[in-house]
This record gives structure tokens, sequence and C-alpha cells, in this order.
């Protein structure tokens, strides 16, 4: 029973430090929403719309970031779009996480089917000031 307790506890500790990860040190956060980033293919930098999601990313969601940004729905769907434009905020933005740690949340996701608990904690920081608007 002990041993069960400690284990949910690490647990929990581990998911808060995934979905808090670090903060930037100065500035206003800034956040680009996944409509944004799908109408502006001109502002994308360091990945390019057919890049596929599956490779950027190492999880099984075969779309390109174009197609993951454009599927509807919830669940996985969700996830992909907001995953998306958080990895291109974080790529040019003063946003609350890097590309790895985007990465790692969403393979986090994938690992324990929380997609909607992620997606949740990206679209708060995708709607974030947009300077590129």
């Amino acid at each position: 029973m002990k041993c069960k307790g400690l284990k949910m506890m690490l647990l929990a500790f581990v998911f808060l430090v995934l979905v808090n990860g670090s903060v930037q040190a100065t500035g206003q956060l800034e956040g680009c929403t996944p409509g944004f980033w799908k109408n502006h293919l001109d502002a994308w930098q360091g990945y390019a719309p057919d890049d596929s999601f599956a490779v950027v990313f190492g999880v099984p969601y075969e779309k390109t970031l174009l197609e993951a940004l454009e599927a509807g729905g919830g669940g996985e769907n969700a996830l992909g779009r907001h995953a998306v434009a958080a990895l291109l905020n974080a790529q040019q933005l003063s946003y609350r996480w890097d590309t790895d740690e985007v990465g790692t949340k969403v393979r986090y996701a994938y690992r324990n089917g929380a997609f909607e608990e992620i997606k949740d904690v990206f679209e708060e920081f995708n709607e974030q000031y947009c300077p590129l608007d």
C-alpha cells in the first residue's frame, strides 16, 4: 500500500513538472493560435507545413504539421493543432516552453493518453499576445 501511494505521488510530481516546465526569465509571454499559424504559412521558421508530425514529435500521428493544424475535433486532433502552434511559438516567440519541452509534453500525452490535458495546457499559452498579427 505504502509503495503504491508513493508511486502515485511521484507520477503526480512528474506530471506537474512536465506541465509547468520552466518559465522564461523576463518579458511578456507570447503565443499565436493554431488558426494564426494555419493562415500564415509565410510566418513559419524552422519547420515547414509539409514536415511530418510523427517525425518532428516522435509519435504515431500520421499527418503533416499543416494537416494537424487543419484537423477538426477533439482528443488527438485537438492536441495536434495546439502542439504545432506550441512548436512554432517556441521556435520564434517568447513562449512558455522551448521546442524540446513542447516535444516532451506531446510524447507524454501519447504515452499516457493525456491528449486533452496537454492540449489544454498548450491552448492557454497559445492564446497569449501574438506579436505577428
